[in-house]
């Protein structure tokens, strides 16, 4: 199967398994894990439920040392991260470092689509604020009973970032000075205006208000390198924090 650009489906998946954990000698075993749990055939997966945390904490006992679900998901990251030239796979800005800023999104939302939630073509990465506006919208567009991931062709009505080329379906332009800068996105096809009308409008008023005033974006750096260096708990209440800062900035815009 082809995807636009000429891409190669099979080619594109071999690619990520070269490289599917940091240490070479463990790489063999996490293809075994990886077939085992049907990471490219959602179809036969015995369960259709969200087990993305649950096979995160998983340890396995491999051939040199112990493979934990962490490591993959570190090295899924890194993959999806490169191939993505390291910018957000939605607003199309520059990832920071760190899990908390390069965020594994489930492009069907895994709490829906338990059957994708442990799938390669289901997830990108995202930068934290692009994931929360997605996550907050409901996505569902295709059926709920489907069993084999959907076809390139499937999303016409919805933007796909490992499907859909962005440059055909997004276009932004950012004007910027020493004191001020506004970033606007358009939608150059259905797909597109979805993404627009969905995620980046919401994304594109954030990093304005975000940039141009000084004490919101001294606060926002804080919250994000302190989170940086905290555990999942400490980050999930950073994370409740931020939006409720969020909360009460639109409440005095209002």
């Amino acid at each position: 199967m082809t995807l636009p650009g000429g891409r190669v489906k099979l080619d594109e998946e071999e690619a990520y398994l070269a490289v599917c954990h940091k240490t070479k000698r463990d790489r063999p075993d996490v293809r075994a894990i990886l077939e085992d749990e049907k990471f490219f055939d959602a179809a036969a997966r015995p369960s259709t439920v969200n087990e993305w945390g649950a096979l995160r904490d998983t340890i396995w006992l491999g051939t040199h040392t112990e493979i934990t679900g962490a490591s993959i998901m570190s090295a899924l990251r890194a993959h999806l991260s490169s191939i993505q030239n390291d910018v957000c796979c939605y607003c199309g800005q520059a990832l920071l470092l760190g899990g908390y800023s390069r965020q594994l999104d489930h492009v069907l939302p895994a709490s829906v689509y338990g059957r994708f939630s442990f799938h390669f073509w289901n997830l990108a990465v995202a930068c934290e604020r692009c994931n929360r506006i997605k996550k907050a919208k409901g996505y569902q567009p295709i059926s709920l009973t489907a069993q084999d991931y959907p076809e390139h062709g499937e999303f016409a009505d919805f933007f796909h970032p490992r499907f859909h080329r962005y440059t055909d379906h997004i276009r932004f332009g950012l004007t910027a000075t020493q004191n001020y800068s506004y970033i606007v996105y358009v939608g150059l096809s259905k797909q597109g205006k979805q993404l627009v009308n969905d995620v980046l409008k919401a994304a594109a008023l954030e990093m304005t208000r975000e940039s141009n005033d000084p004490v919101v974006k001294a606060a926002a750096a804080k919250i994000r390198m302190a989170a940086r260096t905290q555990g999942p708990k400490a980050q999930a209440a950073m994370l409740r924090f931020e939006d409720a800062i969020r909360e009460a900035i639109e409440a005095g815009a209002a």
